[in-house]
């Protein structure tokens, strides 16, 4: 019988244990808990769906002669198998056994899901840099950044990490609405209005642009900033000839006609001077002083590391 779930100290992260580890006796002995198979015996859409049990030789027999039916009359491609989601249930170490069983059946269709809480942390990095978003280098950061992601909550082992950073001298920025977790001890709480992400981090990008505090070298090396735009349409042109500069605006010649450019770095450092701190404290609710403060403190005190979750996701 489960009657406790207890930290195991030997263990590299072993000293706390999680809500969800707590919570373990109540989930697995809950009256709620679905332990057999259930066979609907109303139509869809009926205030009663009428579950009753069933057995799993008669749950198995049911599943398998629906997808016998269904290749047979229009082929096995047209079963999707869904993994659900990792984020919800413990399909994940399954993931591998549902791939093999669409295999053998003969599909070639997976459907994955996933929540609007952890697809941009996942996806938007990748689209953006090419790259996952990886994980904070602790041991060697001067300031971290976690936006909208308290691990004291969700992730003892970063929670250690952090803490541990912070006791050698680390800086922490937390942009959270709330002052919980990691954000009681932060060296900047940012209060952001929910929903107005997207500004702030403009205002911060800002700050960093108008003092210099950004790395041009790795900008021109590795970015598309140097790429110019045209200012009519804001389409990147396509030029045998990239220019090394990161900012500015330019003159081109198109097919015999004379086009007005700017640098792609330079069209986003004119959107983010939009943003001062005057503005953003507006819209954000965060104090101007604030915003010029974490930026400098960033600067300041790097490298930087940053770990994000659902804040950058539940916004435009």
């Amino acid at each position: 019988m489960l009657t406790a779930v207890e930290p195991d100290p030997r263990h590299p992260t072993g000293q706390a244990l999680c809500i969800k580890g707590k919570a373990a006796p109540e989930m697995v002995y809950s009256p709620e808990r679905i332990l057999h198979p259930q066979r609907r015996t109303n139509p869809k859409g009926s205030d009663d769906p009428g579950w009753v049990q069933i057995s799993w030789e008669e749950a198995l027999e049911t599943v398998s002669s629906r997808l016998k039916s269904i290749a047979a009359e229009s082929g096995p491609e047209a079963v999707t198998f869904g993994v659900t989601t990792p984020s919800g249930t413990g399909m994940s170490d399954a993931f591998a056994w549902v791939n093999r069983l669409a295999h053998a059946f003969g599909s070639p269709n997976t459907l994955f899901a996933t929540e609007n809480c952890n697809w941009h942390k996942d996806f938007a990095p990748a689209l953006t840099h090419g790259g996952s978003l990886g994980m904070p280098d602790y041991e060697k950061t001067g300031c971290i950044l976690l936006w909208g992601f308290d691990p004291a909550t969700s992730w003892l082992a970063q929670a250690q990490l952090v803490t541990q950073a912070q006791q050698r001298g680390a800086r922490l920025i937390v942009v959270d609405p709330r002052k919980v977790g990691l954000a009681q001890r932060a060296d900047q709480w940012l209060r952001v209005r929910p929903g107005t992400d997207g500004p702030l981090a403009m205002a911060l990008a800002h700050q960093w642009i108008m003092h210099g505090w950004h790395d041009e070298a790795f900008l021109r090396e590795w970015s598309n900033g140097p790429m110019l735009v045209r200012s009519d349409t804001g389409a990147l042109v396509q030029s045998d000839n990239p220019r090394p500069e990161l900012d500015g605006s330019h003159e081109i010649e198109m097919e015999g006609v004379r086009i007005s450019c700017r640098t792609a770095f330079q069209v986003y450092a004119d959107e983010c001077a939009r943003y001062t701190p005057e503005r953003t404290e507006e819209i954000t609710g965060v104090p101007a002083q604030q915003v010029i403060d974490a930026a400098r403190l960033m600067h300041e005190s790097g490298p930087v590391s940053y770990f994000t979750w659902t804040g950058t996701a539940q916004q435009s």
